[in-house]
């Protein structure tokens, strides 16, 4: 991953966009990254559910269809946390209740 000037989990998503689209960064990389500290922050239990190889697929997907000149929007490939209130196939949704 090449050096920043800010680390990574500092940066806001649109320099993060900006350097996937600039090709600086892959968002499988920024994924990992992000994947990585929330492994290691385990114990805080700040994620119900971890999609690690779901967030890796898409990731993955996002660069390739940069490497076809398409993108999706202005946060194409910058990986996002979804609140457990929401409704997303394959994950509960617990609204952060353990009822």
């Amino acid at each position: 991953m090449p050096a920043q000037d800010t680390t990574l989990h500092f940066q806001d998503a649109r320099q993060l966009a900006r350097a996937i689209r600039e090709r600086k960064l892959l968002s499988r990389d920024l994924t990992q990254h992000f994947l990585d500290r929330i492994e290691r922050g385990a114990a805080l239990a700040a994620y119900s559910v971890v999609t690690a190889e779901r967030a890796l697929a898409q990731a993955e997907a996002a660069d390739r269809l940069l490497d076809a000149g398409i993108t999706l929007g202005p946060l194409h490939g910058v990986p996002v946390a979804v609140k457990d209130s929401v409704q997303w196939e394959g994950t509960p949704c617990t609204g952060g209740s353990q009822a």
